[in-house]
């Protein structure tokens, strides 16, 4: 296998034109994604995303602190969110926060789930 100059590559993608956005814009209005693991790391990355293309959040996590940082974040950049502190084994709970919230029916919604462990817990 031969080698890769990774950092040649990044230079060369840094001087590239930004790609073409699609036409409309892909928004993400009046629909509610649930986001399991988001008070930190993939799931924080997402909720922050998902918020500035207008979804409705619902931050679960098993940590207070992260999931209620996250929702703050998401509420400075514009977007609406609410915390589901609790497993995300606990489904009925986060969906209940969700319809709370937002009123919505999930069925017309999204959910990502990236709960996970560290593997220095393991």
């Amino acid at each position: 296998m031969a080698d890769v100059d990774s950092k040649g590559k990044l230079e060369v993608a840094a001087t590239l034109p930004p790609n073409k956005q699609f036409s409309p814009a892909v928004r993400f209005d009046g629909k509610t994604v649930i986001i399991t693991g988001a008070g930190a790391g993939l799931g924080r990355a997402y909720a922050l995303m998902y918020g500035r293309l207008g979804a409705n959040i619902v931050v679960n996590d098993v940590s207070e602190k992260g999931a209620n940082a996250v929702v703050v974040e998401v509420q400075k950049a514009g977007g609406k969110a609410t915390a589901a502190i609790c497993s995300a084994e606990e489904g009925e709970t986060i969906v209940k926060a969700a319809l709370d919230k937002f009123g919505v029916y999930i069925s017309s919604s999204l959910m990502l789930a990236y709960c996970g462990i560290s593997r220095s817990l393991l």
